[in-house]
């Protein structure tokens, strides 16, 4: 029931944000301004850092078992408006295992690491200014969540057993950002941005391990760590031919 409830409350956020950003663009698009209709590439790349914000209190967090990663990506914005665009990104992410957390020497050795790839629409609007341009908007859409883990015992008078899981997940979030459009020439940005990342429906699942009869010998909890929430920083750069 309680899950159920977070749910319910964090679907509704998601639509209060989209509900504001469809309103901003009604708002601007009803301004007289003259239609710049241009439509750029890009690429960027930056670092990525997990965040427990957001993690309920049977949850580890995400920053409790991953440290800083790297992200890179591609993206389109269609500029209808000189002040608003539409877009669309596909971006990878890597988070490497947290050394503190996972030290387990007495036992073994831990290997764990998180990948994503996302598939996100944006909507931004963009404040005046001639060469600098503040931005800020929303984006939302799908993340391909792959989570890899691995131990492998070491020590012979430890009753741990080798494990060796992957966990892939689906899942939607949405991401609040701002950032700087800097003018380079004509047709040709640089973009400096930070957003942070929801992604709000990941939870811990026990999997069950069996032996050669079906018997449970043990089990393992994937994903203890619950929603995997993050905060990205990137440099872009985007052209127009």
């Amino acid at each position: 029931m309680r899950s159920f409830i977070a749910i319910f409350f964090k679907t509704k956020e998601l639509l209060k944000s989209l509900f504001l950003l469809i309103s901003c663009f009604a708002l601007a698009i009803s301004n007289p301004i003259t239609a710049q209709r241009d439509l750029y590439w890009g690429f960027s790349a930056g670092i990525n850092s997990p965040s427990n914000i957001g993690a309920s209190s049977d949850e580890l967090g995400f920053k409790t078992v991953a440290n800083t990663g790297f992200n890179a990506g591609g993206e389109i914005r269609w500029f209808f408006q000189n002040n608003l665009s539409l877009g669309g990104e596909l971006s990878y992410l890597y988070f490497p295992k947290d050394n503190y957390f996972w030290d387990v020497n007495q036992y073994g050795q831990v290997n764990a690491n998180y990948h994503m790839i996302g598939f996100q629409g944006n909507g931004i609007m963009y404040f005046e200014g001639r060469d600098i341009k503040p931005y800020t908007g929303i984006a939302f859409g799908m993340t391909l969540i792959a989570n890899k883990f691995s131990f492998n015992a070491t020590n012979q008078f430890s009753s741990a057993t080798n494990v060796n899981y992957s966990s892939t997940n689906f899942k939607p979030g949405f991401a609040p950002l701002a950032g700087l459009l800097i003018t380079l020439s004509k047709k040709s940005y640089l973009t400096i941005e930070l957003r942070y990342q929801f992604i709000p429906f990941l939870r811990p699942t026990v999997n069950l391990i069996y032996d050669e009869y079906g018997n449970i010998i043990n089990n393992v909890v994937l994903n203890p760590q619950g929603n995997q929430n993050y905060w990205m920083l990137k440099i872009g750069y985007l052209f127009s031919k």
